[in-house]
């Protein structure tokens, strides 16, 4: 388990239903099965809408099997950017390797 440490300015919390319903895109679209077909899956569409507006990540409600409702995902698209947005590894105890290794 590792921590980070984020501040970031533009994330789209897409966890209420109203807000789904708003953006028009149903989250657990089959996209496997949909790019297997040759057809781009809806929520790639909306991740590149958001990307063009500014958006740099979404808070998700997990899709996991055996995720609970109150479990959530923070997706990036952009980060450490600039100085606004930062994701930073939070390595306290020194479990990481020190040779960058870990991030190959």
């Amino acid at each position: 388990m590792i921590a980070y440490a984020v501040d970031h300015h533009a994330v789209l919390d897409i966890t209420e239903p109203d807000t789904l319903a708003r953006l028009g895109v149903d989250v657990r679209c089959p996209w496997r099965l949909l790019v297997r077909q040759g057809r781009e899956p809806p929520t790639w569409r909306l991740a590149r809408t958001l990307v063009a507006h500014g958006v740099g990540a979404i808070l998700a409600s997990s899709l996991a099997p055996g995720a609970a409702p109150r479990d959530r995902n923070l997706i990036f698209w952009r980060w450490n950017k600039t100085d606004r947005d930062a994701v930073t590894v939070i390595d306290d105890v020194g479990r990481l390797p020190r040779d960058g290794a870990f991030w190959r």
